[in-house]
């Protein structure tokens, strides 16, 4: 098997190992197991180790998404975001936009919930509240505006 497509291939079984769909998004109907998660951060690690010089700026950006979400489930919110944020660079940099809109609301969502936890470790309480509300509101306005891309 030629490297650029193994490169391709590996990157495409750890989405599917994750749930995550062409696009980037979370495919709500697909169980993820912690076997899966496992399999998906064994890939990324392979693809990191022996192919990230060569792999193309689509396939980072996956990496990218893939990454954000084993963070998600391993609870390390700062590397989520981190991670969604270079993955929102990079669609944005390589004109992904079919997957621009699924990047874009898991790196709002986690912006929103950093500055909600923020809150809370302060103890800014009526702010926290705020920011509580206007992450319904903007959850429910993005759905209304665009459909429902489900977050993970």
């Amino acid at each position: 098997m030629g490297e650029d497509f193994k490169r391709m291939v590996l990157t495409k079984i750890a989405l599917v190992n994750l749930g995550i769909g062409v696009y980037g998004n979370p495919i709500k109907e697909v169980p993820v197991s912690q076997e899966n998660i496992k399999n998906a951060k064994e890939i990324l690690v392979e693809i990191q180790q022996k192919y990230w010089g060569k792999l193309e700026t689509r396939w980072k950006m996956f990496f990218f998404v893939a990454r954000t979400r084993i963070c998600e489930w391993n609870g390390e919110r700062e590397e989520a975001f981190q991670s969604i944020s270079k993955a929102l660079k990079l669609s944005s940099k390589g004109k992904f936009r079919g997957e621009l809109i699924n990047i874009q609301q898991t790196h709002n969502r986690l912006f929103i919930q950093k500055i909600i936890f923020g809150l809370f470790r302060e103890k800014s309480y009526l702010l926290l509240i705020c920011a509580i509300v206007l992450y319904f509101l903007y959850t429910f306005c993005f759905i209304s505006f665009y459909g429902d891309h489900s977050t993970f």
